[in-house]
Parts: C-alpha cells; structure tokens; sequence
C-alpha cells in the first residue's frame, strides 16, 4: 500500500497491485489507485496525457495536473506503484502485436476473435489475458450461433486456451459458456464441459464479422446466400 498527497490537498492511495490496460498517453480500465474526494474515497478509473498535462479520471469527476509537479516528491511512491503495475499485467500493447498475431504466436488461427479488437492484456508469464471488443458481438456460421461478450479472458499456452469466459454457443436449445479450446494438429477442439466439438483449423483462418459472420459478402442480388465456410457445426458430443 502506497499513499501520498498531491497538490497539498489531493490524497491518493496505491494498492499493492495495480491493473490496466496501457496505451500511448493512455491508462485505462484501472483498478487499485483511488483519491479521496471529500470524505469518500473513490477509485481512479483513467489516466490521459494531454502534452504536459495529466488528466485523473473518476466515475464523479476529473482533475488536471501538471506533469512535471509529479516529480519530485511522489517520484518513489508513483514510481514503485508503476513498477507493481506493469510486473503484475504485462501488457503487449498496441504498439507491439495486435491480439490476433498473439493468437498466431500460440498456434490459433486468427478466426478464434472475430473482426473489431479494440486492445488486449497479456501476462506472458502466467499467460493470462483479457481481449476487448467494442460490445457484444454475436453472429452465426451455418446453423451454429455464436455471442461474444465485451470482454473475453481465460489463460493461453501453446495449442490451449483453458479458463475461457465470455464466448457462448447455441447447443440445441440452450447457450452455453465454450470453457476451452484445444489444438491437435490441423484440427481445433471446442469444449462446453459437458460436450465437445472438433473443426478443421483452416475454417478459421479468416476473423468472423460481428452480425454476419464468415457470410458478410455472400448475399447476392438476388437474396439468396452463396456457400460460406464448411462448418457441420451440429458436431458436439456429448459426455457421459
């Protein structure tokens, strides 16, 4: 736990581990750092560079500081909370790897996102990570329906992706959460837990578009679809 006070009247607190998503002149999504505003104390959500200027940013309001005051006397405590922040969350960023070259990094096509990545996190050490869409994204491939939610997490390693949250598909009446996928060869596994279902790993090697899918160009004037991709998505099996 870090605290100090800024501007002799701004009192801030660091817990010991801070997340986010880090952009250039950007840190958002943050969780850990929090300012007391009257008799509250309320967490810092953002953080934006504007040339010499720094913006925090609460749910309530805003303030501005200048970006050389920060230094010193907050140096050491600003700066051993930034050292948590980044040894906690490693985060590729925008200005490294897109989420879909990560993917290919690990043996998954890109086609496991569909089209609109907004940013990702990735802890390279416990392969953790969290992806971001604009929204829920939802679309079908032949007669298998498919929701992404605005973010998507779980844990990556080389042909796995274990713990997953935030994609769901339409088994018969029911939509279930899809929990891992598995790569074995040139074939990709989907498991619900209670089922599971094998696809060819070139089906995927296009990302799908939220609304239309792998179908988005096939319609033609006269309203009828041209064939998309091969999928027989009616493949699940269940467990005994």
């Amino acid at each position: 736990m870090c605290n100090y006070t800024l501007d002799g009247k701004y009192k801030l607190r660091y817990a010991p581990t801070i997340t986010g998503v880090i952009s250039q002149g950007k840190l958002e999504k943050l969780k850990g750092i929090s300012v007391k505003a009257l008799f509250f104390w309320v967490s810092v959500v953002e953080v934006q560079r504007n040339e010499e200027e720094l913006v925090f940013i609460t749910h309530i309001k805003s303030a501005t500081f200048p970006v050389n005051p920060m230094f010193p006397p907050a140096i050491l405590c600003v700066f051993v909370a930034y050292l948590t922040f980044f040894s906690a969350s490693p985060v590729a960023g925008h200005d490294t790897q897109t989420a879909y070259e990560v993917l290919e990094d690990y043996d998954f096509p890109v086609g496991l996102l569909p089209t609109g990545v907004t940013g990702y996190e990735l802890n390279t050490t416990t392969g953790k990570f969290k992806a971001y869409l604009n929204g829920t994204c939802s679309f079908s491939i032949d007669s298998y329906k498919l929701k992404y939610k605005s973010t998507i997490s779980g844990v990556i390693t080389t042909d796995k992706l274990t713990s997953l949250k935030g994609i769901s598909v339409k088994v018969l009446l029911f939509w279930v959460n899809i929990v891992k996928v598995t790569r074995d060869d040139d074939e990709l596994e989907f498991s619900v837990g209670i089922a599971s279902a094998d696809f060819p790993v070139d089906s995927f090697d296009e990302s799908p578009q939220c609304g239309c899918g792998f179908d988005c160009d096939s319609t033609i004037s006269t309203g009828e679809k041209m064939e998309g991709v091969p999928l027989n998505l009616n493949r699940f099996v269940f467990s005994t």
